[in-house]
């Protein structure tokens, strides 16, 4: 049975029980960063700063700063798909326990 708030609204009720969740809604879902998300984050960043050197008056090598850029975008990619796989895998391992 669950309880009205102050409102009355039935839409606005809670569980009697708290780690009960309410019919006809979700349970949260636990969701993590996807590591594309963080460098593409990283990456927009790193061209912020060269683009304030840039005004500040520093000289920058256009063609080498690209290519460094997108290796360290690779490598980023690889090692955190590399973790995200052992951390799902570690938690397949768990839940079959």
């Amino acid at each position: 049975m669950s309880i009205p708030t102050s409102s009355g609204d039935p839409s606005q009720q809670v569980p009697d029980n708290p780690g009960q969740a309410m019919p006809g809604t979700e349970p949260e879902i636990k969701r993590h960063v996807r590591v594309g998300t963080m460098v593409c984050g990283a990456f927009l960043v790193a061209a912020a700063v060269i683009i304030i050197a840039v005004a500040a008056g520093a000289t920058i090598d256009v063609e080498l700063t690209i290519i460094i850029g997108l290796a360290v975008a690779g490598v980023a990619l690889v090692i955190g798909s590399i973790f995200a796989g052992m951390r799902r895998s570690r938690r397949q391992q768990n839940e079959q326990l």
